[in-house]
């Protein structure tokens, strides 16, 4: 069976959309899996070796998909979700997301993400607007004309068609049409 990758950087309602696509298909996708050694591994390796645990599970979201999306693409038969926001509104919610937490310790595979795919561990309001920008161009140009691919902007009225539609057409399943929940929105 297909997997669901969900590549939107943090607070680009990963949960959410996890949350949304769980509910509607009945998968088990994991949200931000920081304490499964096995894919802590594959993120540092990043190896086609280490991909078997990615077979155990439905899919993945959150920064861990960000670093392995291509390695994902060429190996697992999988469909990925791409979340996105301006810029502007997701440097204001990350940096209350980061606030409101400690800092990762040294050698903690939440501080290796952060340096992997922002270059930063803390609000480095330059670091975090490049590593922000060259992701998004990236991953566009990556998945350019490929149809196991879809963006959607968080703040679009009609997401929840889209995804239904190329789930679909992905040969998944959908259960019960869902409203989109807004997890961990910030006020």
């Amino acid at each position: 069976m297909k997997k669901v990758f969900i590549t939107g950087l943090s607070k680009t309602s990963t949960k959410s959309m996890t949350s949304f696509i769980n509910k509607s298909c009945m998968l088990d996708i994991k949200h931000y899996p920081i304490r499964n050694e096995k894919i802590n591994k594959l993120l540092k390796s990043k190896k086609k070796e280490d991909l078997s645990v990615l077979l155990t599970i439905d899919g993945m979201s959150d920064i861990q998909v960000c670093p392995i999306y291509k390695l994902i693409d060429e190996n697992i038969e999988s469909v990925f979700i791409h979340t996105y926001r301006d810029i502007d509104s997701w440097l204001v919610s990350y940096k209350r997301h980061i606030n409101i937490r400690p800092l990762p310790e040294e050698n903690t595979p939440k501080k290796f993400l952060r340096e992997e795919v922002y270059g930063t561990n803390e609000f480095n309001k330059e670091k975090l607007e490049d590593a922000f920008l060259k992701y998004e161009k990236n991953i566009r140009k990556y998945f350019l004309n490929k149809k196991n691919f879809i963006d959607i902007n968080i703040k679009d009225k009609n997401k929840e068609e889209k995804i239904y539609k190329f789930l679909s057409r992905h040969n998944f399943k959908i259960y019960k049409k869902n409203k989109y929940p807004w997890i961990g929105k910030s006020k």
